[in-house]
């Protein structure tokens, strides 16, 4: 593998690095969802909304203090964030909508990283590719045989593959956690949009 990483040249560093910088940033993610995101269970949200439709508020921030995921936090920060009795349907929900807008930059924080990733990397690699492949055939010109010239092509083409090794699953994931992020968003709205109805 090392063989192969040098054999394709200067142009394998930066994809390396883009590497790095992706799988830390799926790390990053994967903890991110599992230590948090995981315990926003169908029960959860079941009885969230059937407590807040009942305007049993203090039930409310109990429950959900137990819980670390997104739904959670947010209920608590517009319930410690809103007064339901004083404040206008204009403040309450513009209370909402903030809270709602920082969680979902919070959610969509270093995705660009692995959008940028699936973007460069193949541009990277077949960039190299391309150097190489000028190279061979300058070679070509100046007296190297046929052979040699294959196999400098054939060098050539390992940033390439370099490229899209790393850009194809950062282009996977990255949807992934767009969709994942999606359904939290959705759940997120209807829960507490279910607010908005007292005020309604």
């Amino acid at each position: 593998m090392l063989a192969y990483f040098y054999t394709g040249g200067p142009f394998m560093w930066p994809i390396f690095f883009l590497f790095v910088l992706s799988f830390g940033v799926i790390l990053e993610k994967l903890c991110y969802f599992l230590i948090y995101e995981l315990d926003a269970t169908a029960k959860f949200k079941m009885k969230l909304a059937t407590l807040i439709n009942s305007n049993k508020d203090e039930e409310v921030k109990i429950l959900c203090q137990k819980y670390k995921n997104t739904i959670a936090k947010t209920t608590i920060f517009v319930l410690e964030s809103v007064n339901f009795k004083l404040d206008t349907k204009s403040q309450i929900d513009y209370i909402i909508e903030e809270a709602i807008n920082d969680k979902i930059v919070n959610l969509e924080k270093h995705n660009w990283i692995l959008r940028m990733c699936a973007s460069v990397a193949p541009q990277l690699g077949l960039l190299g590719t391309i150097t190489g492949m000028i190279r061979s055939f300058a070679g070509l010109s100046g007296g190297a045989n046929a052979p040699e010239v294959a196999i400098g092509i054939s060098e050539a083409l390992y940033t390439t593959a370099a490229g899209l090794i790393v850009a194809i699953p950062c282009l996977i994931i990255h949807l992934m956690i767009n969709k994942k992020i999606d359904y939290i968003l959705n759940d997120l709205n209807r829960t507490i949009g279910l607010f908005s109805r007292r005020i309604a």
